[in-house]
């Protein structure tokens, strides 16, 4: 099964009041239309399952019951998720127009040559200065890109039918790996300009691998 999603919302300020809805000029909210803070313009979703053909009831039958105790009736399941980053708006600590939310100005044009996002560097700082008092830095709200993620879910099954309960009757044991590779999925940088450590990235929206066993009966 495959879900791929091409999406874009736009909105003046995503969350409520103390969130996202941020504004520069209080005068014309309109300055603040752009892609929504929880917006992933791609996201594709593939989840998979394949019993192995090798069982009671499966193509290739296992005569001798020890053996087939071994190979027979198991399930490998899947999940993988791939998705883009979320928006997100640079700022400053101090509103040089002296109301409204501080932003800097913003000319990428004016970056530095064959910049490379990294961990420590996610977005150009060379294109981003400080306006000049009382005026209005340009930078629109959301204009910048955190990092995209991708994830791998995975589980293997092995069924061992048990005629004591039932005609359905199942044992079923379930070896289960959430981000199986250990992918870290990193959040968003320091959008303060004005702050040292601006632009790195300091922390996770994931958790580490994580496994775990379980036995499930079907009657």
């Amino acid at each position: 099964l495959v879900s791929y999603t091409w999406s874009k919302s736009i909105d003046l300020g995503s969350g409520s009041l103390v969130g996202d809805l941020a504004i520069r000029n209080r005068d014309d909210v309109s300055w603040e239309r752009a892609s929504s803070s929880s917006s992933v313009p791609q996201r594709l979703v593939m989840s998979y399952t394949y019993a192995l053909p090798f069982g009671q009831r499966q193509r290739f039958k296992v005569r001798n019951r020890v053996l087939a105790g071994v190979v027979s009736d198991w399930q490998l399941n899947g999940i993988t998720t791939i998705r883009g980053g979320h928006p997100f708006t640079p700022v400053l600590n101090v509103s040089s127009a002296n109301t409204g939310q501080a932003r800097p100005n913003w000319n990428p044009y004016m970056g530095s040559p064959g910049f490379e996002p990294s961990i420590n560097d996610w977005f150009d700082m060379a294109a981003f200065t400080t306006p000049t008092q009382y005026n209005y830095g340009n930078s629109g709200r959301d204009i910048l890109y955190s990092p995209g993620a991708i994830n791998f879910d995975a589980s293997v099954f092995k069924r061992y039918s048990v005629s004591k309960l039932g005609e359905a009757g199942q044992v079923q044991v379930r070896f289960e790996g959430f981000n199986i590779f250990n992918h870290p999925q990193f959040g968003q940088p320091n959008t303060n300009i004005s702050t040292v450590g601006a632009g790195s990235i300091t922390f996770l929206t994931n958790t580490m691998r994580q496994m775990q066993a379980g036995l499930k009966v079907i009657f």
